[in-house]
């Protein structure tokens, strides 16, 4: 009687797993609200204008992208014509005198000084947009248009970034500062509505005018040094949040794979989104087989973007351990088409993170120098101003004096100490 009870007991719960196991392939096979979701994030993913504060002296009417193409042709063809495309990397990061820049470097930046100039001067129009190409719905065309554009860029940040050295170099402090200013105001503008890449982009752009920035706000006057502090708080307040590039590379990444699919829903997106959608696997007849690995894989990898998205908006602790353990998961192991690699979410919010803490780390720089110019002396960390250097910043910031000169320590930035050196002047 025992054993007929065990027996039943298995076929039971045999039965349930197998009950369990049609029900779970059928619910993979429905992609009907997958469909639906993915064409409402499409249309309601923002594509600009973006308003944003103007870190610049005077607002101008317009968007970014508008008042950036005709300079960025322009420089384009003065990439072409660059014998250094480096363009003195010892003298633009401070490492070298500005006596010691090449006839070469000075050559290119004559040569670029307008368009480089209306480039910077860009970041003043009264909302942020993407330059063509480089929206993150904007057509199959856009990697290559992007990609192109990513070496013109960086290129005219090399050059802003030598420029500020010469004006430092001639005594020319607020001179420096615009090209400062400018610089951050590049990188804030190429990050909104570009994705992963234009952000990637903006964090390059940002990496080469920190020096800089530091530099400038070591040698200027007072005046100098509070319109740079209410310059840098303004790029900080209007950079667009981390959530929002990855919810963008994302919805894009979805429509690339699974657009083809949508139906009578793709008629109803925006023209680039149909060509994005256009370049995926297109409906075909599949075997029963492949229909549930396709349709399997879509619910898997929308599983695994709303991670990303959800664990992007975490705390900055949580955040980066989760989008570590997102990117290392092997969710797609026994689905043969879905064991592909994603870009490396993890690493782009550690230098996000970590250009972001260069600018609470510059805006707490100008903070101590201008304490030190009212009384005298470097400040202790325990003094240290909470509104330009954060909540309880003794702990997260380390002083220490050096010959007169100041060494400031971020020991919280992302991927590592950042430290800034301020010296006695103005």
């Amino acid at each position: 009687m025992s054993r007929r009870r065990w027996v039943l007991r298995g076929m039971v719960a045999f039965l349930g797993v197998v009950v369990f196991g049609v029900g779970w392939g059928l619910s993979r096979l429905r992609t009907q609200g997958l469909a639906d979701r993915l064409a409402r994030e499409v249309q309601s993913l923002p594509t600009g204008p973006f308003p944003r504060p103007v870190a610049g002296a005077v607002a101008v009417p317009g968007t970014f992208a508008d008042a950036a193409v005709a300079p960025l042709a322009t420089l384009t063809e003065a990439l072409r014509r660059a014998p250094d495309a480096e363009v003195c990397r010892a003298v633009r990061e401070g490492d070298k005198p500005w006596a010691e820049v090449t006839p070469l470097c000075t050559h290119a930046l004559e040569q670029s000084r307008a368009p480089l100039h209306g480039l910077l001067h860009a970041t003043d129009a009264t909302s942020a947009a993407p330059l063509p190409g480089w929206g993150a719905l904007e057509g199959p065309e856009r990697a290559s248009s992007a990609s192109r554009d990513y070496g013109v860029v960086l290129f005219a940040a090399k050059l802003a970034a030598l420029e500020l050295r010469e004006r430092l170099a001639a005594g020319d402090v607020a001179g420096a500062m615009e090209d400062c200013v400018g610089l951050l105001g590049l990188a804030r503008d190429l990050s909104y509505g570009t994705s992963t890449l234009g952000r990637g982009v903006g964090i390059g752009v940002s990496d080469r005018a920190f020096r800089g920035c530091v530099a400038v706000a070591d040698a200027g006057s007072p005046g100098v040094k509070e319109a740079l502090r209410h310059a840098v708080q303004a790029v900080e307040q209007g950079m667009p949040a981390f959530q929002d590039t990855v919810r963008a590379w994302s919805v894009a990444t979805l429509l690339r794979g699974f657009g083809a699919f949508l139906g009578p829903r793709l008629g109803t997106l925006p023209l680039g989104a149909q060509r994005i959608a256009q370049t995926g696997s297109p409906p075909r007849s599949f075997s029963p087989r492949e229909t549930f690995w396709l349709k399997d894989f879509w619910h898997r990898a929308q599983d695994r973007m709303d991670g990303f998205v959800e664990a992007s908006g975490f705390s900055l602790a949580r955040r980066f351990a989760a989008l570590d353990a997102l990117g290392s998961a092997q969710t797609h192991a026994f689905n043969p088409i879905g064991r592909e690699a994603y870009p490396d979410i993890h690493l782009l919010a550690l230098v996000d993170q970590r250009s972001r803490d260069e600018l609470g780390l510059l805006r707490c720089a100008i903070a101590v120098d201008t304490a030190r110019s009212g009384k005298g002396a470097w400040p202790k960390a325990a003094d240290l101003p909470v509104a330009d250097c954060g909540e309880n910043p003794g702990p997260r910031y380390r002083l220490e004096e050096k010959k007169g000169a100041l060494e400031l320590t971020d020991s919280a930035a992302a991927r590592g100490d950042l430290t800034v050196v301020l010296h006695p002047g103005p």
